[in-house]
């Protein structure tokens, strides 16, 4: 194998991340690569040598992979806010029909625990997408300031929270839910706790990034 090629084989398979944002380093990694060694030949130097020169002047694998890792981890975490974002800013139309299909009318007639969650989780949800939003519009310029990775992290933990504190309030609805059990749990899972798994694989996978 190419001497270029087995550089980024190995740069490649180091990093964890989304495929996309993965590919893109690798590739800038490699126009980075083919033009050194091109500058190498075009100074006279044989091909195979400056290929060797090329990758022996970019650095370790381990030590690009570093950087790289750091930018992939960031990468995700703005992905699990994302997710979060679209997440939540549906809920209130998901919990609507909810309450339609259990009571086959709007709200009025909910229940007292279930009214006041639900209205918990409007006020909550609404909040949580307001600093989720500003979160993302800040973050290429808190990157200057604070370490991207450390703004990885803080992204992650903070979306694997509000997963739990989502879910914790989710489940307790299915408790007061008006309706059948089955109905609410069926309905609490689909439309809340399941999605939020998957919200929060997206934050776990940040944190293991980073």
């Amino acid at each position: 194998m190419d001497v270029i090629e087995a550089y980024l084989d190995r740069l490649s398979r180091s990093l964890v991340g989304p495929g996309r944002c993965r590919r893109d380093l690798v590739a800038e990694a490699r126009d980075g690569l083919v033009d050194a060694a091109e500058a190498y030949q075009r100074a006279g130097t044989p091909e195979g040598e400056a290929r060797r020169r090329a990758v022996a002047d970019f650095g370790s694998s381990d030590e690009i992979a570093a950087a790289f890792q750091t930018e992939l981890a960031l990468s995700q975490a703005r992905r699990a806010v994302l997710l979060a974002v679209a997440l939540l800013t549906a809920q209130p139309l998901l919990w609507q029909a909810a309450g339609a299909l259990l009571l086959g009318s709007g709200t009025a007639r909910w229940p007292g625990g279930y009214a006041v969650l639900d209205q918990v989780l409007s006020w909550l949800g609404t909040a949580t997408v307001l600093a989720a939003v500003a979160a993302l519009v800040a973050s290429g310029a808190a990157t200057r300031r604070w370490a991207p990775a450390a703004l990885a992290r803080g992204l992650g933990w903070a979306v694997l929270t509000a997963c739990v504190v989502f879910g914790v309030l989710g489940a307790a609805m299915t408790v007061v839910a008006p309706g059948g059990l089955v109905v609410s749990v069926a309905l609490s899972v689909g439309l809340l706790l399941v999605p939020l798994l998957v919200v929060a694989r997206s934050a776990r996978r940040a944190l293991v990034a980073g």
